[in-house]
């Protein structure tokens, strides 16, 4: 129980130094780009790179949380009429929107990325386990079928290698019959072909 409290804290303060780290890379790029007068598709640009960056490195709370952000900043200091919330034209409402879904759709599918990343990685451990466990079981194997010469239903002592026609089943396949070992067909009851 105890545990989960400290990896519930830890992972609460990781998430708001990742949300911190955004909003601060977002207020950067806010007064630089304010101060060279780049215009709002630039702008809108340059936050999907933040986001980018940070979704590849967070989880999507912190990433949603700065493409919020980045939307009051875009809204805020580059959509007329400037230093107001409020949006005139119906375009940049448009353009906005687009914004908010194209940062919050990269968020989500970089994170799911992220995850499957993470899954392969754990399932390729698992992989190189089976892989090791099954060559473990095949030596052990190789090494048991090569102390034992015999093989059931042969007789003891004797291995398959040097039976001798009456010693080969009559219930295997005339190929075999007649490659292991000398088989006389006549004996059998069967003509050669």
């Amino acid at each position: 129980m105890r545990v989960w409290a400290v990896l519930e804290g830890w992972a609460s303060r990781l998430v708001s130094a990742q949300c911190l780290s955004g909003t601060l890379a977002v207020a950067l790029l806010t007064l630089a780009c304010y101060r060279l007068h780049l215009n709002f598709s630039t702008v809108s640009f340059l936050y999907l790179i933040v986001v980018v960056l940070l979704s590849s490195k967070g989880g999507f709370f912190s990433s949603a949380f700065v493409s919020i952000i980045a939307l009051g900043c875009l809204d805020y200091f580059f959509v007329p009429p400037i230093f107001s919330l409020r949006v005139v034209d119906r375009f940049n409402v448009v353009a906005i929107t687009v914004f908010l879904a194209t940062s919050l759709v990269i968020t989500r599918l970089v994170t799911k990325l992220r995850k499957m990343n993470l899954w392969c990685r754990g399932s390729q451990g698992d992989l190189a386990s089976v892989q090791a466990v099954t060559l473990v079981n095949a030596e052990q194997a190789s090494k048991r079928l090569m102390q034992e010469p015999t093989r059931p239903g042969f007789g003891e002592g004797r291995s398959w290698w040097n039976r001798t026609s009456e010693q080969i089943p009559s219930d295997l396949p005339g190929y075999w019959r007649g490659h292991a070992g000398k088989v006389d067909h006549a004996q059998h009851g069967k003509s050669q072909r």
